[in-house]
């Protein structure tokens, strides 16, 4: 549980060090930096957490560009890094993008347990299109997951949403049962993402393989068609107050860049929202951290942008 867990703690120091307000030196930074990034390294699973090992190796690189990219430097601009091309800025994209093929490809050989170079071998007998056709294949699992279950729930109505709202639980239940010494029987379909795996694959081959059905599927699956949206409404409201309140504690107004990096790293509240359920989970752990960083300070400072007031006074920090 602790080698699960730690990384995902990890990922939210980063998440600190990169967008917060603090106050510490330069070189106290840097070093908590390197223990960053050695720790993702040796836990990565996969592609994903390999993303935050190159959000660390740029933020320990270049730290102020980093900053330019995530927030407004100019009260009348849209983002930062649209702001004039320089050099610099154009070094900097260079970096991060092979930085960023070097975690796509070290990511994938580690998920797959195969070596580096069988990966750039298939990239290159894939041609152009093989990164491409890898995010869709990634996205395409939340959306067809979405199209199954509008066809399953909506279409057709085959019903049955209470006992899929009721598996999470049963796991959970499981579990507990387990950690006690209780005698408990591991129910066969025991969260949303295996209800799910079974939902859209005709012959699904493995007994504990899930897929994350993706936020919207979810509650399709789970709830009533007349109660999902009301469902939805509700759990994006209590999303929205964590992120809130999160970028009450941030350096200054996100650019696109930072509003898109900070979704990846709160993607955990996107793939499977009911399985928040199974309550002895690494993941509802993880989410519990989050917000617990989001209100566990007592600054509520407004949202300030960051004009060119505050731009040195913004780089004399941290980063």
């Amino acid at each position: 549980m602790l080698y699960v867990l730690a990384p995902n703690f990890v990922e939210m120091l980063l998440f600190i060090l990169i967008f917060f307000r603090y106050v510490a030196r330069p070189i106290s930074v840097r070093v908590i930096l390197v223990l960053v990034i050695a720790c993702l390294s040796l836990t990565a699973t996969g592609i994903g957490p390999m993303v935050s090992v190159l959000m660390a190796c740029v933020a320990f690189l270049a730290p102020d560009t980093l900053r330019r990219w995530l927030f407004r430097v100019s009260a009348g601009a849209s983002a930062a890094v649209l702001e004039g091309v320089t050099l610099r800025k154009l070094l900097f994209a260079a970096v991060t993008i092979i930085l960023g093929g070097g975690a796509y490809v070290i990511g994938d050989a580690i998920k797959r347990d195969i070596a580096p170079l069988e990966v750039i071998t298939e990239m290159e007998a894939g041609g152009k299109g093989a990164f491409a056709d890898y995010l869709i294949g990634r996205l395409s699992v939340h959306w067809y997951s979405l199209v199954v279950a509008v066809h399953e729930f909506v279409e057709v109505d085959v019903g049955g949403q209470f006992d899929h709202l009721m598996a999470p639980l049963g796991n959970a239940w499981f579990r507990f049962s387990t950690l006690t010494g209780m005698p408990s029987e591991r129910p066969l379909n025991g969260s949303l993402g295996r209800l799910n795996y079974n939902l859209i694959n005709r012959y699904p081959l493995s007994e504990r393989e899930g897929s994350s059905p993706g936020l919207i599927a979810s509650f399709l699956i789970a709830f009533p068609v007349w109660l999902a949206p009301f469902a939805l409404t509700a759990y994006l409201a209590a999303y929205n107050g964590i992120q809130r309140r999160l970028r009450q504690r941030m350096a200054g107004r996100l650019s696109w860049v930072g509003e898109a990096v900070l979704l990846e790293f709160t993607s955990i509240f996107f793939a499977s929202p009911v399985d928040f359920l199974l309550i002895f989970d690494p993941m509802v752990f993880t989410a519990i951290g989050w917000v617990a960083l989001g209100y566990g300070s007592r600054e509520a400072a407004p949202d300030v942008r960051c004009d060119a007031e505050n731009v040195e006074r913004l780089r004399a920090r941290i980063l």
